[in-house]
């Protein structure tokens, strides 16, 4: 068996075997017949034109966390809708019709000749004018809020620094030059990126939300569009524009290209100023819960760590696939109950005062225990000196029903 390159490590990096025992040789041969299987298997959904489309996303998107953590706390019903939904076999009315239940495959809602999934969560007329999608693009807006409140909070506390300065230390702790070692325990910071928040402390958030709109900061430019979040500050005269857009999995490099040509003008306009220096970052959050691959950078680069950005990522995808679920739950129903109610994640929440607080139940009265009956015949010294033993859980008790009192006045 001759070793062959198929990596891109460079030249002598394949897995040589010298000493040829079997048991090297079995593992490579299963390998080999592992990957050839795969390949048979892809080759296989690539050629199937409905369930076969998710073979083209890995260029664009990172797929729906699969982990036993996700699996253990996900539902069942909304992994099954998951997986159903990647392959295209979610029971919609084309598929009925495929499979031989119903004899139309039109959409309750809009009347539309075809409901395929993709009309379900992005394309119903019906579902768009009643803000079914709005409901769920400001779920997600709701989330990376409370994320990016947190992180502009945290920046205003620092010290402004210099971009330059700061990517020189970057440098400086990555790159071992010619003739030096590495020191022994030096970890690799979090975040090699600079982050834009990082040379100016006096940076303000403004998010535009469907049931809350949101102007553009007039001190900047006057304009009638609203981007869904705009972070600017006086110090560094830097304007981010971030852009959410919630579209279906095949359509997410399409929809970036749009969000960047309808604000390519307001950029011109806020160039011309020459005070102020525009950036647009456009986030892609699919329908079925894949996050486009500009999500993870547009975070890291705002200033969130490696490990932060993936987390709120996966925030961001479950949140996406519950409403989705709920959309797709009510394709046939004409009344939509939900809209100013998002779905904001827990872990989402940084002000501890927003997390419910569950309060205990009161003892009952024959959960207390009554004071020992005083026996006539007991001397009072007896009595003292049991009273004395009895002191400390006595003033515990105490201090437990005070606290009880404090919680529930009625009590």
């Amino acid at each position: 068996m001759h070793a062959v390159q198929t990596t891109k490590l460079g030249l002598g990096f394949v897995s040589f075997i010298a000493s040829r025992k079997q048991k090297d040789r079995r593992e490579k041969v299963t390998a080999a017949l592992v990957t050839d299987n795969e390949e048979k298997l892809l080759a296989h959904a690539v050629g199937l034109p409905l369930q076969g489309v998710w073979t083209t996303w890995p260029e664009s998107a990172r797929p729906f966390d699969l982990s036993w953590q996700s699996l253990i706390t996900t539902a069942p019903s909304l992994i099954k809708f998951v997986l159903n939904a990647q392959i295209n076999c979610v029971r919609t009315p084309d598929m009925l019709k495929l499979w031989g239940y119903t004899t139309v495959a039109t959409c309750p809602l809009c009347s539309a000749n075809q409901c395929t999934l993709h009309h379900i969560l992005v394309n119903c007329s019906f579902a768009l004018n009643q803000k079914r999608y709005t409901w769920r693009h400001d779920s997600v807006l709701k989330n990376i809020e409370v994320s990016v409140a947190a992180l502009v909070a945290d920046f205003n506390r620092k010290q402004a620094r210099v971009l330059v300065k700061t990517t020189r230390e970057t440098f400086n702790t990555c790159f071992v030059r010619k003739g030096e070692t590495k020191q022994r325990g030096s970890k690799r910071p979090e975040r090699l990126t600079p982050s834009l928040l990082e040379c100016a402390n006096d940076w303000k958030l403004r998010v535009d939300f469907d049931a809350k709109k949101a102007e553009f900061p007039p001190a900047i430019v006057a304009t009638s569009q609203r981007p869904d979040i705009v972070l600017w500050s006086r110090m560094s005269r830097i304007v981010v524009l971030i852009e959410l857009t919630c579209p279906a999995e095949e359509g997410m490099l399409k929809a970036q290209l749009r969000k960047e040509s309808k604000y390519s003008a307001l950029l011109d306009n806020i160039s011309a100023t020459e005070v102020w220096r525009p950036l647009l970052f456009t986030v892609e959050i699919g329908a079925r819960g894949l996050v486009g691959l500009s999500t993870h950078k547009t975070f890291v680069r705002l200033g969130f760590t490696s490990s932060q950005a993936k987390a709120l990522c996966k925030k961001l995808s479950s949140v996406v696939v519950r409403c989705s679920y709920a959309v797709y739950q009510a394709h046939n129903n004409l009344s939509w109950s939900h809209g100013s109610d998002l779905i904001v994640v827990e872990g989402a929440l940084r002000d501890k005062t927003q997390v419910p607080v569950k309060l205990e139940a009161p003892p009952s009265l024959d959960d207390v225990e009554a004071p020992p009956r005083v026996d006539e015949k007991e001397s009072e010294g007896e009595v003292r000196g049991r009273e004395g033993d009895s002191a400390a859980p006595q003033q515990r008790q105490n201090s437990a029903g005070q606290r009880y009192r404090d919680t529930f006045p009625l009590y």
